[in-house]
């Protein structure tokens, strides 16, 4: 298994890096192609939600896949509340959400057909909530890498979503909304290990859907 080789990307015509979509029960293989991602109406078109509290079985602390060790890259802890609308703004209850990203280094496993050492799968609560417990991930180690970002998947019988989560303000990231980007503003905690914390509000398109729902 290879990774297919990263095109620039190109903001002005909304193209960003893909992941494909990892097969059910298989660990997730990045690969690095220039396709515009499916994605769903811009955030921007509902109310963004304040998360609030979330259930205990929509915590989602991601970790290493197919049987990779844990990172040795360390972090900084990242914590990002997030819930799913459908596309008429409602709460996706118990929608399924798929994430991978690359550790503090920009590497998603020792090796380029490794993957992941952060990986997960997780329910959204009964009110389309959820929590994400990680570390912030690194850009990709080479020449005109995309911005740092986690893979999201989203499936829910009224829709779903392929998303990538960047973080405003970091190199790369666009200032106005571009389709297929789920930009978080990310507060930083000082202290003797500083930490980030965002929220983000995802809306689905219209889709096949299936994987979760009321």
């Amino acid at each position: 298994m290879t990774r297919d080789r990263l095109v620039p990307l190109v903001l002005a015509a909304a193209v960003v890096s893909a992941c494909e979509s990892p097969e059910e029960g298989t660990a997730p293989i990045p690969t690095r192609s220039g396709t515009p991602r499916q994605s769903s109406p811009l955030a921007g078109e509902c109310e963004p939600v304040t998360v609030g509290a979330v259930s205990g079985t929509a915590v989602i602390e991601p970790g290493p896949s197919d049987g990779l060790p844990r990172s040795s890259a360390g972090g900084e802890p990242l914590l990002i509340d997030g819930a799913v609308l459908d596309n008429e703004c409602e709460p996706a209850a118990n929608a399924t959400l798929r994430l991978w990203h690359t550790d503090a280094r920009g590497a998603y496993g020792p090796r380029e057909d490794e993957c992941c050492y952060y990986a997960g799968t997780v329910r959204a609560d009964g009110a389309g909530r959820f929590r994400l417990r990680t570390v912030k991930p690194g850009r990709y180690a080479e020449t005109n890498a995309p911005p740092a970002h986690i893979h999201l998947e989203v499936r829910h019988l009224a829709g779903e979503l392929n998303t990538e989560i960047v973080f405003a303000g970091e190199p790369g990231v666009p200032t106005v909304p571009v389709d297929g980007y789920a930009p978080v503003e990310l507060q930083r905690r000082g202290g003797d290990r500083p930490s980030w914390s965002g929220e983000v509000t995802l809306v689905l398109g219209p889709g096949s859907g299936g994987g979760g729902g009321s």
